[in-house]
Parts: structure tokens; sequence; C-alpha cells
């Protein structure tokens, strides 16, 4: 009896060694890779192995270091506990997709992989470029920046079809869980990126998002970004560059308080753009591409009790400005300095205020394919012309001239303003269908009148015969050969 209850001491005792040395081996990492290995971590000069994700982030130790994957993992089969995994680390490092796939399948309304401190900085350094992270659940998207920074340079950020989240949130409804996203070329998102944060309280304080490449995708009638207008407060969204695409939905959602800057980029959607707040929104620059005509509608957001609803737009429009709808901000302007709109409906902007229809935009540039409210136009010096079937306003308008001016074949119409052409070859035509004071290479063009560059007037011939002797030449020869004669004469 004593003998078998010391075999089950020594049993017990080499169970808990075991398991000793393997949460310690997982916690301090293996000096090698190991068949377990999931991730490797490089702080400095030393790299060590881990056999699950949330181990390896808790041993990054410097700034710099880099997290690589040497597998595809499920979480939480490989991952966290919780079904999710948390950086906690308040450090700059970079955390390396090496190919391989973080899949979350627990449907618990998390995300796959948080952030709530430092900034990690995503990559993809394979060959495949099929790296990343993706959730199959329908209540929790694949990236949420909580708190901290996180950049985009390479991977895939995939959240499930028809999810009730984004594939990636940043910032949460918590106080004080304020979060920054960058996206760079080589990153894709599918399922769209979601702005929020509940409860800051000065401007530009709140969550950020700026897109300077890659491309993100709100697929079927999903927002590719988008934020809240009564969880998102004070945000700031910046898009430099890079393709938001969705298929059926606007492509930029903006119902909340912060500023929205568009100054590049490709947006693409049944509805680029709806704004129903934001201060500022200003936009210098981009292609604005409407994939829908006007005959559908897309649902945008709740009605907030308005009578008339409005929780549907109709597509077509590159950009539609609500300040109607109750529970929303009023009297927010969109400001276009520059960029390309290619709209599907009439015209290329909608208003839903009638009643302040001109204040919801002000155009100051831009290339169009369709006609607006010229009284969109605030400043007396803009005009706006028609060249082709594009539509110019200011600077644009300018340079467009310039260029039309120099091809016989073009038509200048000046819709809006004051306008002076010069240089224009002969066969340019220029009508002025406004009021303003339009003249081409110095000749005056009247209020619903045109003018056509003439070609330059020919050079009088001289009629006089061409005999083929010049006859002063002949007259000159014949007296220098009389007065030899007369030389002569006298010598003799």
């Amino acid at each position: 009896m004593k003998k078998k209850f010391i075999a089950i001491a020594v049993l017990m005792l080499s169970i808990c060694l075991c398991l000793t040395v393997s949460v310690r081996a997982d916690e301090t990492g293996n000096d090698t890779k190991q068949d377990s290995s999931v991730a490797s971590v490089t702080n400095g000069s030393t790299t060590k192995y881990y056999d699950r994700i949330d181990a390896a982030l808790a041993a990054v130790a410097n700034d710099n270091a880099t997290v690589k994957l040497l597998k595809s993992v499920t979480i939480p089969t490989s991952g966290g506990d919780n079904g999710y995994v948390v950086s906690r680390q308040d450090k700059k490092f970079t955390f390396d997709f090496n190919g391989y796939t973080i899949t979350s399948t627990k449907d618990d309304g998390h995300g796959a992989f948080y952030i709530t401190a430092g900034e990690i900085t995503f990559v993809d350094s394979s060959s495949s470029k099929r790296g990343g992270i993706e959730s199959t659940s329908k209540t929790g998207g694949a990236l949420v920046v909580q708190k901290g920074s996180a950049i985009l340079k390479g991977g895939t950020f995939k959240g499930a079809d028809g999810a009730s989240t984004a594939a990636i949130q940043v910032g949460g409804e918590s106080n004080g869980n304020i979060g920054e996203l960058t996206v760079e070329d080589g990153a894709t998102v599918e399922n769209g990126i979601y702005v929020t944060n509940k409860h800051a309280t000065e401007a530009g304080k709140g969550s950020k998002l700026v897109v300077n490449g890659g491309t993100i995708i709100g697929k079927g009638s999903e927002f590719a970004v988008s934020g809240n207008g009564a969880d998102t407060k004070h945000s700031t969204i910046t898009i430099n560059g890079g393709t938001l695409i969705s298929d059926k939905g606007a492509a930029i959602y903006h119902p909340q308080e912060g500023e929205l800057k568009i100054t590049g980029g490709t947006i693409k959607g049944a509805v680029p753009v709806v704004v129903r707040q934001g201060n500022p929104v200003s936009i210098t620059g981009g292609k604005f591409i409407a994939t829908e005509t006007d005959e559908t509608e897309i649902r945008v957001g709740d009605a907030k009790g308005d009578s008339d609803g409005f929780a549907k737009v109709p597509t077509g429009y590159t950009i539609i400005v609500d300040n109607k709808s109750e529970g929303y901000g009023s009297d927010t302007t969109v400001s276009i300095s520059g960029g390309e709109f290619e709209a599907r409906s009439d015209v290329v902007f909608k208003s839903y205020d009638e009643d302040k229809e001109l204040a919801d935009f002000n155009v100051s540039g831009g290339a169009y394919n369709k006609p607006f409210e010229v009284g969109y136009i605030k400043a007396e010096g803009d005009a706006e012309v028609k060249i082709g079937s594009t539509y110019y306003v200011g600077s644009d308008a300018t340079k467009a001239i310039k260029k039309a001016a120099k091809n016989k074949n073009s038509i200048i119409e000046v819709i809006k303003g004051n306008v002076t052409v010069t240089g224009a070859v002969p066969g340019v035509t220029v009508q002025n269908s406004g009021n303003g004071n339009v003249t081409v290479n110095g000749m005056k063009v009247t209020a619903e009148d045109e003018v056509v560059v003439p070609a330059p007037a020919k050079e009088e011939k001289d009629d006089t015969p061409n005999t083929g002797v010049d006859v002063f030449a002949v007259a000159g020869a014949i007296l220098v050969v009389s007065a030899l004669g007369v030389v002569v004469l006298k010598r003799k």
C-alpha cells in the first residue's frame, strides 16, 4: 500500500513538473523551433519560438521587435483562451504574417485580434502575400484597434459576409478607447472599416483613420468606411489614396461628428459618399464613381424618427448630403476644390434639404460628367465651363481651357463666370451660356452667343508679272559697257 501511494505521488509530481515545464516553455519561449511552434519573436539579436500567439505577443520586450507567424492557426485552438488574442505591450513592433493566416471561429461578439496599447505594423514578407486575419463570426471582426494604433502594410483582414460588425473596428464605445489606424499599399480589408469612440469630448481627439493606399471593400450593401451618428464623436478620417469599394452600398458613410478629408484615391460605390454630419468635410482630390443608376435605393442608417424616413437613399449620385433627417447634425457643408466625379443620375450631387440646398455644397474646383446647381459655386471668381461632356470649375476650368484652346475642334461653353480665352487656334468655338464677361483672343462673346476663332487673314500678293529677268541688273550692265566703250575710244 505504501509503495502504491509513493508511485501515485511520483506520478502526480511528474505530471505537475510536465505542466510546469510546458507553461514555462510557452511563457519564455524555446531557443529552437519546435514542431508545435506557431510564432517567433525577435527582440534585438535574440529570437525565441512560441506555441501560442498570445504568448508570443506577451514576449515583445523592445521597440522594433518582430513577431513572425510560422504556420496558419485557428483561435482559440492555438491563440487566445477567450477566442481572441490581445496585444497589450506598449511597444512599436512588427507583426509579419509570413504568408500564414490567423482564423477566429468563435461566434461570441469579439474580434479575432485586439490591440489595447502600443503600435503594431502588419506586414507579409512572403512571396505569396496570402497571410492575414480572418473571422468567420457573424458578430465579430478580424481586428479591433481598441487603443493604441495599427499600420497595415500587408495582409488581408477579412470579416464574415453578412456579419453585424466590420472587418476592422477602430476605437471602442468605452471611455478612453480611442484607436488609430493607417492603411498603406499592400493591405486589403474585406467587409469594411468602422470608426468609433463614443466618449471623445474634443474636436480632433477621437479615433483616427488614414488611408494612404491598399484596398478596402464593403461587400454587398456594406460600407467600405463608416462611423456611427450616436457612437462616434470627434473622429478624423483622411483618405489620401487607395481604393474604397462598396458593390451595392455607400463606399463612405459619414453620419458622425468629426472631420472627413479626401485628397486622393478612388471611391467607388452605388453612392461613393453619403454625409449626415461632419465638420469640416473637404474634398481636394480623388476619383468618385457611382456604379448604380438612380432607379434603386440603398440603406444607410436609422431613420431617427424622421417621418419622411431617409433610412434609404437613391443611388447614382456621387455625393449625398442629408441635413434634414432628425437626430443627426445640421448645416453640414461639403467643400470641393478638386477631384473627378462620375455620376449615373441626372445630376452629380444630391441634397435632402430643399430649403438650405445651396448651403450643402461649396464647389471651387473639380471635373464632373454631369451638371449641378451653379449656386453651389460660391466664389464670384470661380467659373464653370463645359468642354466635351465634362464640366470643370475654378482652377480645373482654367487648366481645361488652356488645353482645349490648342485643339481646333474644341467647344468651350462658359456656364458661369468671367472667362478670358487666349491663344485659341482657328476653329475653336467659345459659347457664353451665362451672363459673365467672356472673350476669346480679344473678341467679346456676348451672352447666349458664340464665337468661332477665324483663320488668320491672307497676305496680299504682288501682281507684277515675273519675267524671270532682273530689269535693273540688265540696265546696270548696259551702263557699265557704255562707259568702257567711251574709255577705249579716247585711248585711240
